[in-house]
């Protein structure tokens, strides 16, 4: 099976996601396109302390209601959003090799590995 690719319409709309939670009040911790080498796909995900602190239900209620009042989403399949909490284990093991501020960065990760834990690829937009 060919390799799934992140196309710049995934990464557009992923930024204008954070943007929206950013304007709406939503404290999102970390953001990134991460390519699952068991599913081969890519899926945003999206990290807050919403999820900690109301449950993953809410905390995907909130972000689809503001995906889908802004029409955020137009070629971005929603299954491919993942919200998590701060603590994920997918966000700390990310951590440990870059951290950003609250701004945007856009960084792109290939092949490594941080404590045994191997990241294929990812593009990270925030991670703190």
């Amino acid at each position: 099976m060919a390799r799934e690719i992140l196309v710049d319409d995934y990464i557009d709309e992923g930024e204008k996601l954070i943007q929206a939670l950013d304007l709406a009040g939503i404290n999102v911790t970390s953001a990134l396109w991460y390519f699952d080498i068991e599913a081969e796909e890519w899926f945003l995900i999206i990290a807050t302390d919403i999820y900690d602190k109301e449950g993953p239900l809410k905390a995907y209620e909130k972000i689809i209601k503001i995906i889908n009042d802004k029409i955020i989403f137009e070629k971005t399949p929603l299954w491919k959003l993942k919200v998590v909490g701060r603590k994920d284990f997918l966000i700390n093991q990310m951590r440990g090799l870059v951290v950003t501020g609250p701004e945007m960065a856009r960084i792109r990760i290939r092949s490594r590995v941080v404590n045994n834990f191997l990241i294929e690829e990812a593009f990270i937009y925030r991670l703190r």
